[in-house]
């Protein structure tokens, strides 16, 4: 790895725009990986500012590139960055339904560190709230278990299925139940959209979802 390489590593890491430009302009590859899979954009991603990040799309950063364990530098931003950050990786061309070794989205990656920010402009922008990993999990179940309840009622806002099942058949409402007090609120949540969606059906004349709790 030449020295720029390093420099511009160093720099991403540290969320050094100035370095990192510098860097960039003495050549170093905006696309380079380390031993374990990450890239200066990977790093960028997690940042509160988006000059770093955008001075790497600038010079050719690859914004649906995959680092380790299948994730793109949108999986990053939407669990623990800023809004701007995010819609700078969005502009670039960033894939929304990009999916990690895990099959998992980056909505589900805002939905399981509970961002309902960053959930919302996934949403806005297209992304499924439906989608499934190879467990079966939906964003909304990552929201029920870890997330909590602002990000669950961001997700049914957005369209999300209050009754989708794993493939070993939990909702996300079982999947709260099974937290415990520390999803209790997510439960209710999911319990009155279910209650909800129940009694549209009764009074439109249906006998409302079948359902797995």
């Amino acid at each position: 790895m030449s020295d720029w390489n390093s420099h511009l590593l160093a720099a991403a890491r540290a969320g050094d725009e100035k370095a990192a430009r510098a860097a960039l302009a003495a050549g170093a590859n905006p696309n380079l990986r380390t031993r374990e899979g990450w890239g200066p954009l990977n790093f960028a991603a997690g940042a509160r500012d988006s000059g770093l990040l955008k001075a790497l799309l600038e010079a050719g950063a690859d914004a649906r590139a995959k680092g380790r364990c299948g994730w793109t530098a949108l999986h990053h931003a939407a669990q623990g960055s800023a809004a701007g950050v995010l819609e700078a990786l969005l502009e670039a061309g960033a894939d929304l339904e990009a999916r990690d070794e895990l099959g998992e989205t980056p909505l589900m990656k805002a939905a399981e560190y509970g961002r309902k920010d960053m959930a919302r402009v996934l949403l806005e922008a297209g992304a499924d709230p439906n989608g499934k990993s190879h467990r079966g999990e939906t964003a909304l179940h990552k929201a029920a278990s870890f997330g909590g309840a602002e990000c669950v009622a961001e997700l049914l806002e957005g369209g999300a299925d209050w009754a989708a099942e794993t493939k070993e058949g939990v909702s996300p409402e079982e999947a709260a139940r099974r937290k415990g007090a520390g999803a209790s609120e997510a439960e209710a949540a999911l319990r009155a959209a279910r209650e909800r969606a129940t009694l549209g059906a009764v009074r439109a004349g249906g006998e409302g979802r079948p359902r797995r709790l």
